[in-house]
């Protein structure tokens, strides 16, 4: 899905999948606890990330738990 930047990238989403932003964003910035995961470097621009033609996008929850 075209797009300039991570924050379009997702109005498009929402666009094509309403509902779709919610799981992704609140207070206009990428829910805690989501990592966005841009080629393969998950970016801390969040929703100001630049994306390149093609670029794969990842959205991968936090996964916590085990023992310490």
């Amino acid at each position: 899905m075209p797009a300039d930047t991570l924050g379009e990238l997702i109005d498009n989403l929402e666009a094509a999948y309403p509902g779709m932003k919610r799981h992704l964003v609140v207070d206009g910035a990428i829910k805690p606890g989501l990592a966005a995961v841009v080629g393969h470097t998950a970016t801390r621009r969040g929703l100001l990330q630049k994306l390149e033609n093609d670029v794969e996008v990842h959205f991968i929850t936090a996964i916590s738990g085990g023992r310490s």
